[in-house]
């Protein structure tokens, strides 16, 4: 640094040689205020402040190969989301605290981050359908033979169409036996219009065609196999492709099997898991949705009931149909057009149980939370001095309790000895910091699941987690998140058949879709984790392109009713919140009264559904009836059906749902039968 005395002297320069070394300095001076300037704006105006993003320069992520076994830590009917997006960004309160309530939001805290490169930017431009379902169902096609490829043409465009790639790189019909050109030209053909999933069967086709990925620069895209090593492989190799696992043949449909789906898709480094449509149930669907799993339903058109078949999955809540008639299954959606609709129930996630109403992080705050209708309590963990994980959201003790200092300083008896009432002193005289298997055995008992906030840095803190988990057992009740990416690359060493998600600040953009989806994906896909971000800049739009891509969104922390309302509205994953009980009677799912109705000639019926609301209440509700076929065969007036002729009827039971604010949304049942026939019959009911 100058000496005060010369630098004052060369605020008034006396002589020449003075003036011309000040100008030079003010020069170098004024060239780095304006580098320091262009650093600040550029990440502003692209919608990714420099310290949201994780710790790896997306240009790395294009190229870099993740270590074997582990990470490297309703939108307008008819027009493109990932491209040239307008307005929409959803207001939000700033600096609100998330799950891990580090006091600003935006911050990663998994160390040195730095925005996604523009360069990059290669999404697909994806319509989406003419629908009113939030997040509906993604149409997914696979290519079968030349003819089908001119037959591809808007509005009737699936998002994505799967080619059959074999070792020579020529596309070919699925069973391998008829060649329909080279990639290159159907690539050429297909002309950036559907992403692009390559169906491998080989190790020396995957390696040919990261190559030639990586050379193209090719990123939206998707590679497939019923094989998961050869997914693992291409992700392996190119961290920015996804990942599929096809489980399409699968026959074990028991809760192990699914289990087994769930473990093999996440250590081959997928998100997305191909069923077979008939295993496609709700209960399936729903099972391994709550599991981090995206479930694209494959369905196979028989003529006839082709109709009734998507009509299925889409009211089972699949995130994606593949299908060899897109133009019948983009038809189907097109019925959902009444209201808002929910085909997926919005996860409630209560962030450190029930903190609005019972000390946070304690059994009694996760109990409240879970009777409220929260499908998972959210916590946070430490590791004791003696080796135990705790639940509590702070570094230190005194932020909830009667004692002083860190966590991790005290043994599990000192802990148990504080009291965790310092929120809360009236109502709850002696509360205790709980330890995970306390928290797993109260999930476990409401049957509902853990999301688990590794906020320990300590490497011993993640080995015990998995020591907890497999010794109680409690793999199929816990989610893992963490905004450490170093413990999240220890999590995939330990078990790599756990999902987990990285906790992020604001990196979505509403008004720059295509620009931070593209970041996001790269920061996503090199660690194979879901999004946990902020919702401050997400909105639908975001959402809405995201899904096509097997991203799984769960923004937080909502404390604000309207906004969560707003989200709960767009179908987002998960939903955090200190107020669990907001939704408690709110509709969560509906079903029908009559499963199967057999019904005379000119008799009538009337049909009605059974509410199931978030905290569990059943009620039975009237229901508008939607025909899907055998319009021939009833006749349909109010909530009432008659026989008009004999055969075999489909409807849909609608129930719309009406929420504080004059907020609505529908809910539908999966199809019901009803037959007519000459002799007479009766309801079956549920």
């Amino acid at each position: 640094m100058q000496h005060p005395a010369k630098f004052f002297k060369y605020l008034k320069p006396s002589t020449g040689k003075e003036r011309k070394l000040l100008t030079r300095r003010w020069s170098f001076l004024c060239v780095g205020v304006l580098l320091a300037l262009v650093s600040i704006v550029i990440p502003l105006q692209a919608g990714l402040p420099h310290a949201q993003m994780a710790d790896t320069d997306s240009k790395v992520l294009e190229s870099s190969r993740i270590p074997a076994g582990q990470i490297s830590a309703g939108a307008n009917p008819g027009r493109t989301l990932d491209k040239a997006q307008s307005g929409g960004q959803a207001s939000h309160a700033k600096g609100e605290t998330g799950p891990q309530g580090e006091g600003k939001a935006g911050s990663t805290g998994a160390g040195a981050a730095s925005k996604p490169s523009a360069a990059g930017n290669k999404l697909i431009p994806v319509m989406e359908p003419d629908t009113r379902i939030a997040l509906a169902p993604t149409i997914v096609t696979e290519l079968q033979n030349k003819e089908e490829l001119s037959k591809l043409k808007a509005p009737a465009l699936p998002a994505t169409l799967i080619l059959h790639v074999n070792s020579g790189l020529i596309v070919t019909d699925p069973a391998g036996k008829t060649e329909l050109g080279s990639l290159e030209t159907v690539l050429s053909t297909v002309d950036g219009q559907m992403i692009p999933a390559f169906y491998v069967k080989n190790k020396e086709t995957v390696d040919r065609l990261v190559s030639m990925l990586k050379r193209k620069g090719i990123e939206d895209a998707f590679v497939v196999s019923d094989q998961g090593e050869l997914v693992k492989r291409a992700r392996t190799e190119y961290p920015v492709v996804r990942g599929i696992v096809d489980f399409s043949a699968a026959g074990d449909l028991s809760r192990e099997g699914l289990m087994n789906i769930r473990r093999q898709t996440t250590k081959n480094l997928a998100k997305i898991a191909i069923m077979p449509a008939a295993a496609s149930s709700r209960e399936a669907v729903n099972y391994l949705q709550q599991r981090l799993i995206v479930v694209w339903a494959k369905e196979i058109s028989d003529a006839p009931r082709t109709n009734l078949a998507v009509h299925t999955l889409i009211t089972a809540g699949v995130n994606g149909i593949v299908t060899d008639s897109p133009k019948i299954a983009l038809g189907a959606l097109k019925l959902y057009s009444h209201e808002k609709t929910l085909v997926r129930k919005p996860y409630i996630i209560a962030h450190r149980g029930m903190p609005s109403k019972a000390p946070e992080n304690t059994i009694i705050s996760g109990r409240l939370g879970l009777e409220a209708g929260a499908d998972f309590i959210e916590n946070d963990m430490y590791l004791t001095k003696d080796g135990h994980l705790v639940i509590i959201h702070d570094p230190v003790v005194e932020s909830t309790t009667n004692g002083k200092g860190k966590v991790e300083d005290f043994t599990l008896a000192q802990l148990k000895k504080l009291n965790a009432n310092k929120l809360f002193p009236s109502g709850y005289p002696n509360v205790q910091i709980p330890t995970l298997e306390e928290q797993i055995d109260l999930a476990r008992s409401k049957g509902k699941m853990i999301l688990a906030e590794m906020k320990s840095k300590n490497p011993a803190a993640m080995e015990k987690l998995v020591q907890v988990i497999r010794d109680k057992n409690a793999e199929d009740l816990m989610n893992v998140m963490s905004f450490d990416a170093e413990q999240l690359r220890r999590l995939s060493e330990l078990m790599p058949e756990m999902p987990c998600g990285l906790l992020t600040g604001e990196i979505a953009n509403e008004s720059k879709v295509d620009q931070s989806l593209s970041g996001t994906l790269k920061l996503m896909q090199v660690r194979n984790t879901t999004l946990n971000t902020t919702y401050s800049g997400l909105g639908q739009n975001f959402m809405e392109a995201a899904k096509h891509r097997g991203l799984i969104v769960s923004p937080w922390t909502f404390n604000d009713k309207a906004n969560f309302m707003r989200y709960f509205g767009y179908g987002a994953y998960g939903i955090t919140t200190d107020y669990a009980f907001w939704a408690s009677d709110w509709a969560a799912s509906v079903t029908p009264g009559i499963e199967k109705v057999v019904l005379d000639m000119n008799e009538s019926t009337g049909l009605s559904v059974i509410v199931e609301t978030f905290k569990g209440t059943r009620t039975d509700s009237k229901a508008e009836i939607i025909v899907l076929d055998g319009q021939d065969k009833i006749v349909v007036s109010g909530g009432k059906v008659t026989a008009k002729e004999q055969g075999t009827a489909h409807v849909l039971l609608r129930y719309t749902a009406s929420i504080e604010g004059g907020g609505r949304y529908d809910l539908y049942t999966q199809p019901v039968t009803l037959e007519v026939s000459e002799t007479g019959g009766a309801a079956v009911k549920l």
